[in-house]
């Protein structure tokens, strides 16, 4: 079976001109072997580009087919980053702070490369489900990256946050060192230990950032802890002889043609689009069935279902849609703004029918960006939590009223360390609690 991979270069070192002549290298060489990759793109160091006049790269990145273009931020590591600012904000807040801070560094990206941004990766590990909404609205299908913060159980893309994510896939790369054949060495020995047999991936990322081509160190030292000197303290990287940057370039190359003979197929994002797109249209009374048996013993959850899948607030629309015999279509939305508790002691005696006209009015005619699920449904003076009311809907289809603990079952996945201090970037000790929180809940978005 083949292998599917993205390859990706984090492109981002808007400090040290001499990134700029790797970068070029590198698209020499990936246009030579037409082998599909993504350049993300941060939007200072496309705006360095123009300035500089280094139009033989911003020409290539515009007149390569197989080359497409994702948005890396507009700053990167600029103080505040994405997760220290995200932190200390609710969901909303966070969404509009993220667009308008990020919207106008993705159209200077798509305005120099003359393309449309196809993925969005954060910088380092400053990730934040504010910026998924927002995401949605800058037209950015896909968030390619490597992050745990949400443990994909399978090592596949999965979906959140309304976007397909190329998150916690296995990655797989070649040391880049100046003996130019331990490498390759190596890497072919680590290939066929990892990735040979029947537990191979279907999915892995291959990934590089150009300044590592040209540098010995990174630039975004400058900001390291917290830091943030203005710009005429900043300082370049060290860099590696000129030669030698050309021979790991060249050692890439082989490298990528090693994969390539291992049945390793590298596609462009816009192939994995249409590899993973999911079905759009009315579910199965099999898999309707499936979801009211889950939720009425409690459990919301994420399903799948041949070539269905469907999220937890996906589920919750289709038994409102189930108890009013509405054709079976899902609806999206984002998850709550706040974990609510009911109010109702006895939500048994609460009329189905109604709750579930109210939830289908909130999935039909809500036009509020982004679409977020309400704390709570009120009807007849109680007010439910979406959770209890997507039990509360299976049980009444089902026909069987019970006492359950009722779990968003794809929050558990979400990482419990709230340590993001590793990121040499951040301050030592910076706790991101808030980020998961708002994290779990939105997992009422998450499935394969």
């Amino acid at each position: 079976m083949s292998i599917y991979a993205q390859l990706w270069f984090d492109t981002e070192d808007f400090i040290t001109p001499e990134s700029d002549d790797a970068l070029y290298l590198l698209l020499v060489m990936l246009k030579e072997k037409n082998i599909p990759a993504t350049i993300k793109l941060v939007a200072e160091k496309a705006r360095m580009l123009e300035r500089r006049s280094r139009y033989d790269i911003i020409g290539l990145l515009k007149s390569c087919d197989n080359i497409e273009i994702g948005y890396h931020t507009d700053t990167h590591s600029i103080h505040p980053t994405i997760s220290e600012y995200c932190e200390l904000m609710g969901f909303s807040e966070g969404y509009a702070a993220f667009y308008a801070r990020e919207n106008p560094g993705r159209l200077d990206v798509e305005r120099i490369t003359g393309k449309k941004c196809v993925c969005y990766g954060q910088p380092g590990n400053s990730w934040s489900p504010q910026a998924f909404p927002a995401l949605m609205d800058m037209d950015i299908p896909v968030y390619m990256d490597c992050h745990d913060v949400i443990g994909g159980r399978h090592g596949v893309p999965y979906r959140f946050g309304g976007l397909l994510n190329y998150l916690n896939v296995p990655y797989f790369r070649m040391e880049l060192s100046p003996d130019y054949q331990k490498n390759i060495t190596k890497a072919r020995e680590e290939f066929k230990t990892q990735f040979e047999g029947k537990n191979a991936p279907r999915f892995i990322n291959i990934f590089y950032h150009p300044c590592e081509f040209s540098c010995t160190e990174f630039y975004d030292l400058n900001f390291a802890e917290g830091k943030n000197p203005p710009r005429e303290h900043w300082k370049p990287a060290k860099l590696r002889p000129s030669e030698e940057m050309r021979g790991l370039v060249k050692n890439l190359g082989e490298f990528l043609d090693f994969l390539l003979e291992q049945n390793v197929k590298i596609i462009s994002v816009s192939e994995l689009i249409l590899m993973l797109k999911p079905e759009d249209c009315e579910i199965p009374e099999d898999m309707m069935n499936e979801i009211i048996e889950k939720a009425s013993s409690g459990l919301v959850d994420y399903l799948k279902y041949g070539n269905y899948s469907v999220s937890a607030v996906e589920s919750l629309s289709l038994l409102a849609r189930k108890t009013l015999n509405r054709p079976l279509i899902c609806s999206f939305a984002f998850g709550p703004e706040r974990d609510f508790k009911s109010t109702s002691k006895n939500p048994q005696k609460i009329n189905p029918a109604l709750l579930a006209g109210i939830v289908c009015g909130f999935f039909d005619n809500n036009t509020a960006k982004p679409a977020v699920l309400p704390d709570y449904f009120e009807v007849s003076g109680e007010k439910i939590s979406p959770l209890d009311t997507a039990v509360l809907l299976a049980q009444s289809i089902g026909g069987e009223y019970k006492d359950t603990k009722n779990i968003l079952c794809p929050a558990e996945l979400v990482t419990k360390n709230e340590d993001w201090s590793g990121w040499i970037i951040h301050k030592p000790g910076f706790k991101v609690h808030n980020i998961l929180e708002l994290a779990k809940l939105q997992m009422w978005t998450f499935k394969f």
